[in-house]
């Protein structure tokens, strides 16, 4: 027991890699929940139309979902985890679509990913350099690089492949290669392959370090030889399952010259796209290679950590290779924000790199070249992403603009079922194209499993209130389409009114409605039944917001009342809509997303001295 206490507290020690992992991985978890609470949309975006409601959703509400429509291509790819977590999440949420809380749920696998290098870095450096290598890695988390698939609940499949892939590498890198980890690093690799069309390299890259070791005599020769032979089988079965590319070569790099600027943009990411950034990003990687061919004549004995960095430095290399030549037409001006997680892979590998060969040896030699070179990699790349930083949140910000247009457009066709209103939106909202929405959603069971921005309320009618308008609401808030109020754009909150809707029978269960505006006493809004009455409008709502609200609803037949009789107050509702489980805690945690971060925050600082207090106090009083 004493010695099991011991070993627990060890792991509050500030260098331990247990607590490191701890102390970055809450606060990166907690910044990327507070970006997809503020900037994501619940909407569907762009391939979720296809994917996700024609061939997954739909079909599994209608009985029609088979095991082919799990493994069946995507373009050029075979999305099985994205599905399976697609459809876990639909169904948790009461069979509510929620591209939100599948934003969410994304921060799990990106947290992973990231989190198994920083655990692999951190366990192979000294201690005194581990804080530095988890500083970096939380930069990078919360930085919105990759923002694409921060807030876009489609693309978990980058954040998949990324964690098998570091589990494949680091598997392959082991001192020995027994029936255990062959055994994980095939059901890694093979796993790989079902994320996107690039899992493919993740045995390749296990594949490239075993034939070193192999000829560095750095694995027993048997064991070598039988990994090797497996990860190759599962190259060349993901080779013959990779489906044809639909486009074909539309988006291939076109010319050498396209090739080449798509390769230095990939590599110098995200320091400025020139070839002096990719020679000082990458210079720890080459001079690792020199370092191991070196060993290979000498045959010196590598340690895990190199032949992980090795490894993982070909996984990004090939990565960025196969993205310059299949996506050259896209990134040879500039690197498409949804590629750059897999980059981040590559940065933090090369910060390893930096800080195993300056900070691991205890020898004083060049001590002060060895102290400067950190810091000033340190530097530059963090003075030389600041660019990349903001184009990354300047296209965020665009992107929730046209998420929160979205919403609007889509909502306001099921209340109206204009087609021409979708015709008539700007750019590609929504996407492909306003017809096929059309048709997506005139069918009652798509139009049921919209979000609730978005889906149908219970449909109250108030045309006969000459006093309440839709939204009825102050300018300044959030456009919602449902919602009916008191506030006239003619007569502003000045507007007094008692009016009711039609009467509407509900079989009963959990809604959720927004309010805003005023409360009691002189304003009012109420579900009036004739066995229960609910009041929505109990309290005012500080601030121009919409505050959400749930409640269970009992079966009845209701009117919504609205009563206005203050002057200098206005009161707004939307109709209760259907929520699932999923949706309100997200809709919960969005009205208090500033609050939560900043409680995370602080919570980690605390721990964080608690820890540093019991390291200092513990070692003062050990025995000299």
């Amino acid at each position: 027991m004493s010695a099991a206490l011991d070993r627990m507290s060890r792991c509050f020690e500030p260098l331990n890699p247990v607590f490191l992992l701890g102390i970055l991985v809450v606060p990166m978890m907690a910044v990327r929940a507070y970006l997809v609470l503020r900037f994501g949309s619940s909407s569907p975006f762009w391939d979720q139309w296809d994917a996700e409601f024609d061939n997954l959703l739909l079909p599994y509400l209608r009985g029609e979902l088979g095991v082919g429509h799990f493994f069946a291509a995507h373009n050029e790819h075979r999305i099985l985890f994205t599905r399976l977590i697609s459809l876990g999440l639909f169904a948790a949420n009461g069979n509510q679509f929620d591209a939100k809380v599948e934003m969410l749920f994304n921060i799990i696998p990106h947290a992973a990913a990231l989190g198994a290098m920083a655990w692999v870095g951190m366990r192979t450096l000294q201690p005194a350099a581990r804080p530095f290598l988890a500083i970096g890695v939380f930069c990078l988390a919360a930085a919105p690089f990759g923002w694409e698939n921060l807030i876009a609940g489609f693309q978990n499949q980058f954040f998949i492949l990324a964690l098998l892939s570091v589990f494949t590498a680091w598997l392959a890198s082991a001192d020995a290669l027994d029936r255990r980890r062959l055994i994980g690093m095939v059901v890694c690799a093979v796993l790989a392959l079902f994320t996107m069309a690039s899992g493919i390299f993740a045995a390749a890259a296990a594949a490239g370090l075993l034939i070193y070791r192999l000829l560095a005599a750095d694995v027993d020769r048997r064991g070598g030889i039988i990994a090797l032979a497996l990860m190759l089988a599962v190259v060349v079965s993901g080779f013959f399952i990779l489906p044809d590319p639909p486009h074909g070569d539309a988006f291939h790099a076109q010319s050498v010259g396209q090739f080449l600027d798509a390769l230095r943009n990939t590599l110098a990411w995200p320091l400025r796209p020139r070839w002096i950034s990719v020679v000082v990003l990458w210079l720890p990687t080459a001079a690792l290679t020199a370092v191991l061919l070196r060993r290979v004549v000498s045959r010196r004995r590598v340690s895990r950590g190199e032949r992980f960095a090795f490894a993982i430095a070909g996984w990004v290399l090939v990565q960025a290779v196969a993205m310059a030549y299949s996506r050259g037409t896209e990134v040879h001006n500039a690197v498409t924000s949804r590629y750059t997680d897999l980059l981040a892979i590559g940065v933090i590998n090369n910060l390893w790199l930096v800080l195993h060969a300056c900070l691991g040896n205890a020898d004083g030699r060049r001590l002060w070249l060895r102290s400067l070179a950190p810091a000033v990699f340190i530097g530059w790349v963090a003075l030389s992403s600041f660019p990349s930083f903001l184009i990354a949140q300047n296209g965020m910000q665009e992107r929730s603009v046209a998420g929160v247009r979205q919403e609007q457009i889509l909502s306001d066709y099921l209340r109206d079922t204009d087609v021409e209103a979708l015709r008539d939106a700007p750019g590609r909202l929504p996407y492909p194209d306003a017809d096929r929405i059309g048709r997506v959603l005139s069918q009652p069971d798509a139009a049921d499993l919209m979000p609730v921005e978005i889906r149908r309320p219970l449909p109250f009618s108030m045309d006969h209130c000459s006093a309440i308008e839709q939204p009825g609401a102050f300018a300044g808030l959030p456009h919602r389409a449902q919602a009916f109020g008191s506030y006239l754009v003619g007569s502003g909150d000045s507007n007094i009114t008692e009016c009711r809707s039609t009467t509407v029978p509900f079989p009963g269960g959990r809604m959720l409605y927004f309010q805003g505006g005023y409360g009691p006493p002189l304003v009012a809004a109420t579900l009036v039944g004739r066995q229960h009455t609910i009041e929505l409008a109990s309290r005012g709502v500080a601030g121009e917001r919409w505050q959400p609200h749930v409640l269970t609803l009992p079966a009845d037949e209701y009117q919504l009342q609205i009563i206005d009789k203050d002057p200098h107050g206005w009161v707004a509702v939307t109709p209760p809509i259907p929520v699932g489980t999923l949706s309100m805690l997200r809709l919960m945690a969005e009205d208090r997303r500033g609050q939560g971060l900043f409680i995370a925050l602080v919570v980690t600082l605390m721990i964080l001295t608690g820890a540093v207090a019991l390291s200092s106090n513990h070692r003062r009083g050990e025995p000299a």
